[in-house]
């Protein structure tokens, strides 16, 4: 039986934008037995698309901008949704008095809005002055990075986004960042979207992640994993606890696999 592991990137399967040898090496033994590989991340394809061809990572999907944009082994759009350019203007021009460090992301290019936005560790960025200067293209995420602000704070500005926009486009926070992305896209959503497609059943998908706009992945399947040190609040929504990847895979994914040909046998 086909299993699927929806693994999230930044503080899961990477750290320091470096994946370990233990990961690497869980991943391909994942893919050695035939089990679906989905990167599942708020990143976009130019942030995505190094890190599979740097780490030869055989990705079956990437669900990316927290699932906006969805694209198969081949880099084929499977599925692409966008914010409307007025929205992400009333966003924008509502926070000047905070002064977070914004990007937008088409999925293939970051614009980032000034010269002090967040250093963002892959290419295909952009400098803009104004947000006019993007106005014909086709806009699928806004991340808002709060430096010096607490994170109650962080929150009620995420829900004062869901509450004002809630018609056109919804917020997920993911520690001192807000993600803002077309309505009805989560990373959960995607993920059920393409194990869907694949025939995967809900007891056959596992997820893990290290923050709250991975409680959508979490959701969809009993199989959900965070790890020891994440927050506790965010520990409520999964099943198991974990210290890495790896263990997610090779204690849980591939020992399922293992009792259940034992079984078969028997």
């Amino acid at each position: 039986m086909i299993k699927a592991l929806a693994t999230d990137l930044d503080g899961t399967l990477l750290n320091d934008n470096k994946i370990s040898i233990h990961n690497q090496n869980a991943l391909k033994e994942l893919k050695e037995n035939q089990n679906l590989l989905i990167i599942s991340t708020g990143r976009p394809y130019n942030g995505v698309k190094p890190l599979i061809e740097n780490y030869n990572l055989n990705v079956d999907y990437s669900i990316l901008l927290n699932g906006a944009l969805i694209m198969d082994s081949n880099g084929n759009v499977i599925n692409h949704k966008f914010i409307p350019f007025s929205t992400v203007k009333k966003i924008i021009n509502s926070l000047d008095s905070i002064y977070p460090e914004i990007s937008i992301e088409t999925g293939y290019t970051t614009y980032t809005l000034g010269s002090t936005a967040h250093n963002l560790p892959y290419g295909g960025k952009k400098i803009i002055h104004s947000l006019d200067e993007i106005k014909n293209e086709n806009l699928s995420l806004i991340s808002l990075c709060f430096e010096n602000i607490k994170e109650h704070e962080i929150d009620l500005i995420c829900s004062k986004i869901n509450t004002e926009y809630r018609e056109s486009c919804i917020a997920f926070r993911n520690t001192k960042y807000i993600d803002v992305v077309p309505i009805g896209c989560s990373k959960g959503n995607a993920v059920k979207f393409v194990c869907d497609k694949e025939n995967v059943s809900s007891e056959n998908i596992y997820t893990i992640g290290d923050s709250f706009n991975d409680v959508s992945m979490f959701k969809i399947t009993q199989n959900s994993f965070t790890f020891t040190h994440c927050d506790d609040k965010l520990k409520y929504y999964v099943r198991y606890v974990v210290d890495s990847v790896s263990e997610c895979i090779t204690t849980h994914i591939l020992e399922d696999v293992a009792s259940e040909l034992s079984l078969h046998n028997i």
